[in-house]
């Protein structure tokens, strides 16, 4: 079929001439005519001169010589024939010539160019000596040059060579020429020294030096050139230089696994401060440019308000806010502009000192991922003098709020003092010195102060103290007046006057003895024993008989509070008269007995199980609860190394409460995280001997308020290390005090942490039966495992199922375990940046990206189960994790607002009416759906350009469409969709997104005859197969989505147009942007035919009929939209894309 010669092109032979004609040679021909000298023959022999001369040099007495001719150096065409020429035009021709061995082809090298492995041509320089000989491996990687020869290598489309390329190759040479080298060029001329050439080896010296180092004793040696260290630039050519400008050159080079690349960038900014002093009063800010400098490129999505912190003295330590930067894009120096706020509202003397600059590591960063170090970039003075203010001798003064208390049951009190002043209290003056409260029966205590309303100085002021009661509980043996009394010299003003110490007023407890109750309130009494027992939480039992309104009867134990106290602890259920009696084996206890009054309440209760929907859970009082979790297992503890304590907890809680958690989960026992807190550690002596009631006092103060902040606490009673610790009577007795103790709070019950480490499943059956037995207020009970509590699924005491450490398959093990009418929740699937060993690596699965954690999430809750999610930095109460115990840890920020987005979207929605049917929905990625069929459904895609979603076997009905962004939160209303069908939804990227589908009518016929008049109109058919008439002038017919059904155009005309919307389409349209006309394009193709093109949006017309393919070649199926009557001829220009 022919050969094309290019300029790489090669033809070997061996020739051998035992009698020498006039014309030995060889060449190429396009046809049956031999004329002229030709240019396209090599002589090679014979006593005429014909053809190229080059390589004219056979030597008879050399026998059978070899030839590696490189053609492409002389020419270049398609040729159909090898000429083969013994010519000799005498009477008795004798001439002879043997041609053996024959091959043609193309000179090629295997170069690496970045991550591609391309074939570059080899070819000849046409100034230089082309005689010489090259040779190759059987791989293409390695290249021989012998003789005299300079050859090039193209670098197909060309290289761009910039400060970060980088040459790797090896080099060998067996025998030293003049100059051994390698290099780059644009063009097919060698010309002087060579600044883009490198020599290797060699007698003379040409090109940059650098590398002339070869020694011929290593063999094969690496070389890796940072080529743009020495130039920069658009290169062609990849030149390998083998010079032996002598009659018989003998060098020789060889070059193989020849890359070039790109070095990653792995140069971090720098910063510099530009700042000034403060020398003047008054202002209330002070600001201060910071200029940023790279390599390549400052990364401006890095700069932000957290850059920066500020110190200074006092204690100063304040965040900056970024204002602006002098350069909207990427680019090098990029200069910020950054402010803070002065200390106290105003620059002032107080402010007078250092305040240094300081960078944050791992804040500003480059467009290649490098970060500017952390440090101080350098300090400004605050030197200012105050006006000089008039002597302050005017001292606060202070107002008492009390409420009077007439409820019982309570053990502390809890009042208010106001203090005024002129100019500004000093906050630091208040502690438990400053009240003294005086009663009935000589009570006088000094008040605990609690906390003020603003830790800053200034006026008014507000503390709030607390004082415990008389005895254990106020109860009416307490009531009467009590003075609250301010002491002298204690509360004092910023210029040191004090308050003036006396009475401040009065409360009166006035407690009747009928104890009354809120329904799913607490009850709570208490009472003394009266033997003497060495350890009564083991020696006393007791319980206590309610006897309900109904009369049915419920029986709880009492619990051991230390010393002689004994408590009863109880949430009641139904309203009305209540009695309750006590039986035990001590004397003091039995027989105690009493009634209760229990009123209408708005309390919920805690959770169960939802009645008619198993899977699901809801509170006591029937509100439906979205269970909505998270994980720090130390709350109930104290550890200073880790910055642990109640405040500390109390702090995480306000946080959580305050993000929309509803549910935290905790180990308030022992085991692997067994320190204790203010009370001491649980066990007092041998664990399981006698519990510390000091210790669940502080558990008591934590669990309250946890509930306060309306968060169902996950209580759990020992991790499986903790259980082993002691027999089987010591942990069935446990089990029961704990049910006693905590069972009247909002809480579940978890047996065990990972139970399966320690014991047996039937010692642990045996805990759980217990807890059950001891709780009349059936708390929903649980275990907490490595991986699955399914041997446990169908006990009875066993009321929801916890997963934890499973990563991978979230979604299907939830519809997998939801075949026991049982909710499911998976409390251990991810711990967001949990870095554990603080190598800086994150360690734990789903948890290194906000991406993977986020739908790691979706995944679980879209098969209808629930979440307990966790942070690196709190789940286990900041052990585990480089820093201490921080909820505020502003790594956490990305997290915590996605995930209360979960939440947000469920609650939206009557979600326990949802079932997961995966069924209904198909496409090219991850698709899942869950449905109340007929009423309202949701589809979960990511990793395609949209979802289909069927509606199943229901009647036809108008559902409101919304797309939701799990990144945000915001949603999307989308046009309704009207039918019963399939339905595709269309999504922006190939990022997650939900779709939600609600009912809002049944319609009736959507169909519609719609026909404009003799001038332009603009119609719109919406839902429905109508029928469209334009009726004259330039018309525009109008399409929201491909839902809407396909209309029939009965008179579209050479200018009307038909117009589409964007958003409602998808599938990369642009409004405004033109569809491409039969040539692929992201933002939209038009195709007279039925073959799309690309997998972007495709409109199709064929014969009559325009149907939309939202991804072109990809999987989604196209849609009819419109149908055409008459022979319209549409065209690209005609479709219209608008918002």
């Amino acid at each position: 079929n022919g050969y094309t010669i290019t300029e790489n092109t090669i033809l070997e032979f061996d020739f051998q001439s035992t009698a020498e004609g006039e014309i030995h040679g060889i060449g190429f021909d396009t046809d049956n005519s031999i004329v002229g000298s030709g240019p396209n023959r090599f002589q090679l022999f014979g006593t005429e001169r014909n053809g190229r001369q080059n390589f004219n040099n056979y030597d008879p007495s050399q026998g059978l010589k070899s030839y590696q001719i490189p053609v492409g150096n002389f020419f270049t065409g398609d040729f159909n024939y090898l000429t083969l020429i013994n010519d000799h035009d005498v009477a008795y021709p004798t001439g002879e010539s043997l041609f053996d061995n024959l091959k043609l082809y193309e000179a090629e090298v295997a170069v690496t160019l970045g991550d591609t492995v391309a074939t570059a041509g080899v070819s000849a320089y046409h100034n230089q000596d082309r005689n010489s000989l090259i040779s190759f491996s059987e791989d293409k990687s390695q290249i021989e040059i012998e003789g005299n020869g300079w050859k090039k290598l193209a670098l197909g489309n060309g290289y761009t060579i910039t400060e970060n390329t980088i040459l790797e190759f090896d080099f060998q040479s067996t025998a030293e020429g003049e100059i051994h080298g390698i290099g780059f060029d644009t063009d097919n001329s060698i010309v002087g020294s060579g600044p883009n050439r490198f020599q290797l080896f060699g007698t003379e010296r040409n090109g940059r030096q650098n590398f002339n180092n070869y020694d011929p004793s290593q063999g094969w040696q690496s070389y890796q050139i940072p080529v743009g260290d020495f130039f920069t630039g658009d290169f062609n050519y990849l030149t390998l230089i083998n010079d032996h400008d002598v009659d018989n050159p003998t060098g020789e080079s060889w070059f193989r696994n020849i890359k070039l690349y790109e070095a990653a960038d792995e140069t971090a900014p720098t910063a510099s401060l530009t700042v000034a002093d403060v020398t003047e009063t008054g202002g209330n800010t002070h600001t201060f440019t910071v200029t940023y400098r790279d390599n390549e490129a400052i990364d401006l999505s890095t700069l932000d308000s957290s850059d920066l912190h500020v110190l200074g003295p006092n204690g100063f330590d304040a965040e900056t806010t970024f204002l602006l930067v002098d350069n909207n894009s990427n680019g090098t120096p990029r200069t910020a502009t950054y402010q803070i706020e002065s200390p106290g509202g105003t620059w002032d003397a107080a402010d007078n000192g250092t305040y240094s600059v300081v960078l944050r590591s791992n804040e500003v960063g480059d467009i290649n991922g490098n970060f500017a170090a952390g440090t101080t970039l350098g300090t400004f003075q605050v030197d200012v003098v105050d006006d000089p203010l008039p002597e302050d001798t005017t001292p606060p003064t202070a107002s008492l709020v009390a409420t009077n208390l007439t409820s019982g049951g309570g053990t502390t009190y809890t009042f208010s003092v106001t203090y005024t002043d002129d100019i500004a209290f000093d906050v630091s003056s208040l502690d438990g010195n400053d009240v003294r409260v005086r009663g009935p029966h000589d009570f006088e205590v000094e008040a605990n102060f609690v906390s003020v309303s603003n830790s800053a100085d200034g006026t008014p002021r507000t503390a709030t103290y607390q004082i415990h009661a008389p005895g254990s509980l106020w109860d009416a043996t307490d009531n009467g007046t009590y003075t609250v009394t301010l002491q002298p010299n204690q509360a004092n003003d910023t210029s040191n006057n004090f308050v003036a110490g006396g009475d401040l007023g009065t409360f009166n407890v006035n407690i009747t003895d009928l104890d009354e109750v809120e329904r799913f309130g607490i009850f709570e009494k208490s009472f003394a024993d009266a033997g003497t027992y060495s350890n009564p939480y083991a020696d006393v039992t007791a319980t206590v008989t309610l006897v309900q309104p109904d009369g049915q009867t419920l029986e709880l134990p009492l619990f051991w509070d230390g010393g002689d106290v004994w408590k009863m602890r109880f949430s009641p259920d139904e309203v009305g008269d209540w009695s309750w009696s006590i039986s035990s084996n001590d004397a003091g206890l039995n027989g105690q007995s009493g009634t209760m009054s229990v009123v209408a309440s708005d309390n919920r209760g805690s959770i169960q199980a939802m009645e008619g929907y198993p899977y699901h859970f809801q509170y006591e009082d029937g509100t439906p609860f979205y269970w909505f979790g998270d994980t720090n297992w130390r709350a109930g503890k104290n550890d200073p190394s880790e910055n642990l304590d109640r405040d500390a907890v109390f702090h995480y809680v306000d946080t959580r409460a305050s993000q929309g958690f509803n549910y935290i989960h905790t180990n308030f026992g022992g085991g692997i995280q067994g320190s204790g807190n203010d009370g001491g550690t649980h066990w007092i002596g041998s664990p399981g001997d006698q519990i510390n009631p000091a210790y669940f006092q502080e558990i008591d103060t934590r669990v309250e308020y946890m509930n306060s902040k309306g968060i169902t606490v996950g209580f759990m009673l020992e991790w499986a290390q903790g259980w082993d610790d002691y027999p089987e009577a010591d942990r069935l007795r446990y089990a029961d005090y704990i049910a006693a103790r905590y069972s009247g709070y909002n809480v579940v019950f978890i047996v065990s942490g990972e139970y399966n480490e320690t014991l047996n499943a039937t010692a642990y059956r045996n805990i759980a039966q217990e807890l059950e037995a001891s709780d009349p207020h059936d708390r929903m009970i649980s275990m907490h495992a490595t991986r699955s509590v399914e041997i446990f699924a169908n006990d009875p005491w066993m009321s929801f199922g916890d997963y934890q450490q499973i990563y991978t398959d979230l979604h299907d093990r939830i519809l997998t375990s939801r075949d026991h009418d049982k909710p499911v929740v998976n409390s251990e699937y991810a711990y967001y940046l949990r870095d554990s060993n603080g190598d800086g690596i994150v360690d734990k699965p789903n948890s290194a990206t906000l991406e993977e954690i986020r739908h790691a999430t979706w995944d679980i809750v879209m098969a209808g189960g629930y979440i307990v999610t966790g942070w690196g930095t709190t789940y286990l109460g900041g052990n585990r994790d480089p820093g201490p115990f921080n909820p505020d840890d502003p790594r956490n920020d990305a997290w915590e607002e996605d995930v209360q987005f979960v939440r947000e979207f469920f609650t939206d929605l009557d979600w326990w009416t949802l079932e997961p049917n995966d069924s209904l929905v198909s496409g090219p990625g991850t698709e899942y759906a869950l449905a109340e069929p007929g009423q309202q459904y949701v589809a979960y895609t990511r990793g395609g350009n949209g979802v289909n979603l069927s509606l199943g076997s229901v009647p036809a009905a108008t559902y409101s469409v919304r797309m939701f962004d799990p990144r945000t939160g915001v949603y999307t209303n989308l046009p309704d969709y009207t039918g019963n069908g399939t339905v595709f939804l269309a999504t922006p990227d190939n990022q997650d997104w939900i779709f939600v589908l609600e009912k809002s009518s049944v319609p009736a016929s959507a169909d519609e005859n719609l026909t404009g008049d003799a001038d332009s109109n603009i119609l719109s058919g919406d839902i429905g197969n109508d029928t469209l008439t334009g009726g004259g002038g330039s018309d525009r017919f109008v399409y929201h989505s491909p839902m809407e059904g396909t209309d029939t155009l009965t008179d579209f005309g050479a200018d009307d147009l038909i117009e589409i919307s964007a958003a409602g389409f998808g599938g990369g349209l642009t409004a405004g942007v033109a569809l491409s006309d039969e040539i692929d394009s992201q933002t939209g193709v038009f195709v007279n035919g039925s073959t799309p093109i690309g997998t972007s949006a495709n409109f199709l017309y064929d014969r009559g009929i325009l149907s939309f393919d939202v991804d072109g070649t990809g999987a989604q199926a196209a849609v009819e939209i419109a149908s055409f009557l008459g022979d319209v001829a549409l065209s690209a220009s005609q479709v219209l894309v608008s918002l």
